[in-house]
């Protein structure tokens, strides 16, 4: 794969020949004709290929006969993957058959190499064509776009657009608005472009044939007519049509828009017969009404004016208006008075003012002035907005306290969906309000937490007109819950119709979290509290038991008829007291000195067969007397003979541990293993005993605790066992776990850290 560059990319040439100096060549004569080419070479397959996927370029030239690959193949590839970039053929003899083929297949050119002085003109004229052709298809691609855009606005359009083609009496156009407008389909039209001729009404047609001498004039033309429409009712039509002529000034086409005025007709018979009633109206129209002439005298006023001013009408008339109105206003009421009488359309017909009522107070009022059509005269109207402009101003106010507020507010329609939010709702769920205001309904809040009869008690109390205060969970956006109070009220208009919802609500979660702290630590310092009571019973138990075995026996042994067999049976059993007696009270010391932090490490070299012999000396014997199988398998490497750690207190952890399994184990075998894992030590002391029930596994290892606080009393010791146990193998940077299942037995295990032996000397173990 090779490239020829230049400085400035002018030109970028893909080449597709395999013979290097006909490639030098081309790049030789289009730089003589002003090109700076930037040339890549494919000799191949492959390297065409790779090329057209990774860079784009201007023109491609290729030989018509390639090793292993052809023209034909090579165009398809280009057409495919840069079908903008024209292709030549530059080659040595072809026959013009296979020419014209060359050009029907896409090359833009061919050019034979013995003829290579026309390649710079080919080339030129080549690009100059692409270029051409991309405009053309930019410019194909708008026309299209622009027709489809005026076709979605003929279509969205309540008027019915149409075009008709004269001369073939044929619809070019009927946009789906006929329908509306018409009453007939759109497909009626096209299939009879006489039916709005044939629906007009017998004595309207007249109307509709005195237009024709306007739009054969090439006039634009305007009229209104009536049509029945498919279901027999009159509808009346506004059309405006446009004609167009040829040169000989024949009509060949008109473009219409016709709007169904059906409504405006009725408005306006209305406002005719209305005409009639005009004094009345004007008298009992419910808003203050006067008029005045050109001069600011005062002809007219209705008996309403008096709620607003204070002023009789007999007060009013013959007097100018001026004096109604506050000093600061009348300079804006003249300049409109003396527009609206010389450019009516840019005088304000509405605007608001200040007015002084007979009282002399102030109030807000708005103006809606007109002109009465043939005169001078103006009629206004005023409307007191003293009251709303407060009421707005409250409105401000409250919303302004609302959005500031720390509580999320919303509001709801009767449908229970959103209408507003405020900044602390959207900051409690993460909802913007644009999101949820006119979208969805508070239901999007609900956690699925709170069951069918809750909402269905609330939605009850709700509809009912009462008030909902409640404690309830909901989700956030993000998905996480919270725990909310909330209160729920319906709003309620004059007419005792509810038209919508208003919800306050804040974050309790916290607050809960803390109830729920309480209410745990209440409950575990209760617990602690029973446990610490069966605790006491049980040291007691613990120390008076032995302590009163000791005591009896020595009493027995003052007596002179004791045989040697039975002082020896009693100094036995004393001494197993004694044994008893000092285990508990080492549980207490060690328990008590790792609580206070007074327990310390000794690490030393400890050697595995001592250890497991001191073990086997101590448990195997009274296993074995128990009737249980004891046995201790060492299953660590060969090459470790010895570790250092804290041989007391592992030799501690392992006799605990033992104790248990032999205590609580009435038949089958104790099974002690020490094995190599990692890089720990891993231990593991296993029985066939009572088992332990998965629910009071992590409690055996809490202080004051027991798998049964039942077996105390029938297997004597105060259960601290095990949590010096934990405290030891955790001091040593291990961990302790079990896996147990009632009446099948336990099997606990522990790690420490191995810690190759360094010591030569001798060992505690």
């Amino acid at each position: 794969m090779k490239s020829i560059d230049e400085s400035n990319n002018r030109l970028k040439l893909l080449c597709l020949d395999d013979v290097l100096n006909d490639v030098q060549l081309i790049h030789e004569i289009l730089s003589d004709a002003g090109y700076q080419v930037r040339m890549d070479i494919a000799k191949d397959e492959k390297e065409y290929l790779s090329f057209l996927k990774e860079k784009e370029y201007d023109i491609i030239l290729s030989d018509f006969t390639l090793p292993g690959f052809d023209f034909y193949t090579a165009l398809n590839y280009a057409i495919a993957l840069q079908p903008d970039v024209p292709f030549i053929c530059v080659s040595g003899t072809i026959g013009e058959d296979t020419a014209v083929e060359l050009l029907k297949h896409g090359a833009a050119d061919y050019i034979l190499k013995d003829r290579l002085g026309r390649l710079a003109h080919a080339v030129r004229r080549a690009l100059g064509e692409a270029v051409k052709k991309k405009e053309w298809r930019n410019t194909a691609e708008a026309l299209v776009k622009a027709n489809n855009e005026l076709q979605n606005l003929h279509n969205n359009l309540e008027e019915a657009i149409f075009s008709v083609d004269i001369i073939h009496n044929k619809m070019l156009h009927v946009s789906i608005a006929h329908e509306a407008v018409f009453g007939y389909s759109q497909a009626a039209f096209f299939e009879n472009p006489l039916l709005w001729y044939e629906i007009a009404i017998p004595e309207d047609k007249q109307i509709i044939n005195a237009g024709y001498p306007v739009l054969y004039a090439g006039k634009t033309l305007k009229h209104e007519y009536r049509i029945t429409d498919s279901d027999g009712q009159i509808r009346w039509i506004e059309a405006k049509m446009s004609p167009t002529l040829d040169k000989e000034g024949k009509l060949i086409r008109i473009d219409g828009i016709a709007s169904n005025i059906t409504d405006r007709k009725h408005i306006e018979k209305e406002l005719q017969e209305s005409n009639a009633l005009y004094q009345t109206i004007f008298e009992f129209t419910g808003t203050a009404t006067f008029i005045f002439e050109e001069n600011l005298n005062i002809l007219m006023t209705n008996k309403e004016c008096f709620s607003i001013t204070g002023y009789l009408p007999s007060e009013m008339i013959g007097q100018k208006w001026t004096q109604l109105f506050a000093s600061e206003s009348l300079q804006v009421m003249m300049k409109n008075h003396y527009l609206r009488r010389q450019n009516p359309d840019l005088a304000p017909k509405k605007y608001e003012v200040k007015l002084v009522n007979k009282q002399g107070e102030l109030r807000d009022v708005i103006l809606e002035v007109g002109m009465i059509p043939g005169t001078k005269q103006s009629i206004v109207s005023i409307l007191d907005i003293t009251d709303h402009k407060q009421a707005e101003e409250a409105l401000i106010k409250l919303k302004k306290a609302i959005d500031t507020s720390g509580e999320a507010i919303f509001l709801t329609d009767n449908e229970g969906l959103f209408t507003f939010v405020n900044p602390a709702f959207s900051s409690l769920y993460g909802f913007s309000s644009d999101e949820v205001v006119g979208k969805t309904t508070p239901r999007i809040l609900k956690s699925e937490l709170s069951g069918k009869s809750f909402y269905e008690v609330f939605w009850t109390t709700l509809l009912k007109g009462d008030e909902v205060k409640l404690e309830i969970i909901n989700r956030k956006k993000d998905g996480s819950l919270i725990n909310i109070e909330a209160s729920a009220s319906p709003i309620i208009d004059e007419k005792k119709n509810i038209i919508g919802f208003l919800g306050i609500q804040h974050d309790i979660t916290d607050r809960k979290h803390a109830e729920e702290d309480l209410i745990a630590a209440k409950v575990k310092a209760e617990e602690s509290d029973r446990l610490k009571t069966a605790f006491l019973n049980n040291i007691s138990h613990e120390i008076r038991t032995p302590f009163n075995s000791i005591l009896g026996f020595l009493n027995i042994l003052q007596d002179e008829d004791v045989t040697t067999e039975e002082r020896d049976e009693y100094i036995r059993s004393i001494n197993q007291s004694a044994d008893r007696l000092m285990q508990t009270i080492n549980d207490i010391v060690e328990m008590s000195q790792i609580q206070t932090g007074q327990m310390k490490l000794e690490n030393t070299d400890t050697n595995i067969k001592r250890l497991t012999d001191k073990l086997s000396e101590r448990f195997g014997t009274a296993a074995i007397k128990q009737g249980l199988e004891f046995k201790i398998t060492n299953e660590l490497p060969s090459e470790i003979l010895s570790f250092v750690t804290d041989g007391i207190k592992l030799k501690t952890i392992l006799s605990n541990l033992i104790v248990n399994a032999i205590k609580f184990t009435q038949k089958g075998s104790i099974e002690i293993d020490i094995r190599k894992s990692d890089q720990n030590l891993l231990f593991f002391v296993k029985d066939a005993g009572i088992g332990i029930s998965e629910s009071q596994q992590k409690a055996i290892f809490e202080l004051f605790k027991q798998a049964d606080v039942s077996n105390i009393r029938q297997f004597e010791g105060l259960g601290l066992g095990l949590s010096i146990t934990k405290s030891y193998v955790e001091m040593l940077g291990g961990k302790i776990w079990l896996e147990s299942e009632p009446g099948k037995g336990s099997t606990f295990y522990f790690t420490i850290p191995y810690v190759s032996s360094e010591l030569k000397g001798s060992s505690i173990i």
